[in-house]
């Protein structure tokens, strides 16, 4: 729904439908949709859009346990002058409110999640899709790795101590990085945000050394074993 708003011939077909609606007799969608002026003219700049009633379902699955939290409270605490009365009735409605609240913080939990794995794919999906292409890292191989956990940056140290000494002046390098379920990928973002696969291998490899502060000038978040 979302990429649907930012496509460019998006606001011009919205145009187009409000002009249809405006230049027909009101129907019931109509009374719905359009706002009047004191005048009793109808006014197109003040209607919602209509991304705004998609979103209005998705919403109200988070304004529900809101609600019916309210309704608990107030079924569960009966007036003084109709305790003895209505104390029964209290605490029917009382058990009914309580068992919609669970069954909609469900629906809003579900509905979370479904949002989250969504979110996960379509990142995913974006990075197969800018991945410059790499001999070890095909489509199918990155596939296989299932969605990408944690999307970031990290400035990179390469240490050895032939090889590349800690002497200054020291060359740090600022990666974009793509953790998946085992695996870690350190790309070079280039124009475009084309990602350059630098440093690609399975976590098995890697040692995390956790640093205090203070205790390092240099911060290294992990070391080969």
């Amino acid at each position: 729904m979302r990429h649907i708003g930012l496509r460019t011939d998006y606001d011009s077909y919205e145009r187009r439908c409000q002009i249809i609606w405006a230049s027909h007799s009101p129907v019931t969608l109509r009374d719905l949709l359009a706002a009047e002026t004191p005048n009793g003219e109808l006014s197109i700049r003040s209607r919602l859009h209509f991304r705004d009633y998609l979103i209005m379902p998705i919403q109200r699955i988070c304004r529900y346990p809101l609600l019916l939290g309210q309704l608990r409270s107030t079924a569960l605490t009966p007036s003084v002058e109709n305790h003895d009365s209505d104390s029964d009735d209290a605490s029917d409605v009382g058990v009914d409110v309580e068992v919609a609240l669970t069954y909609m913080r469900q629906v809003a939990s579900s509905a979370d999640e479904a949002r989250r794995v969504k979110e996960a794919e379509v990142k995913s999906a974006t990075i197969l899709e800018r991945l410059e292409p790499h001999v070890a890292l095909s489509p199918s191989f990155i596939k296989s790795l299932g969605t990408c956990r944690l999307i970031g940056s990290l400035d990179v140290l390469h240490h050895h101590h032939l090889i590349a000494p800690l002497v200054p002046p020291v060359k740090v390098k600022y990666l974009a990085a793509f953790l998946y379920r085992g695996y870690l990928i350190l790309a070079k973002v280039k124009r475009g945000k084309v990602y350059e696969a630098k440093h690609f291998l399975p976590l098995e490899v890697f040692e995390l050394i956790d640093i205090a502060e203070g205790e390092s000038q240099i911060f290294m978040p992990f070391a080969y074993r």
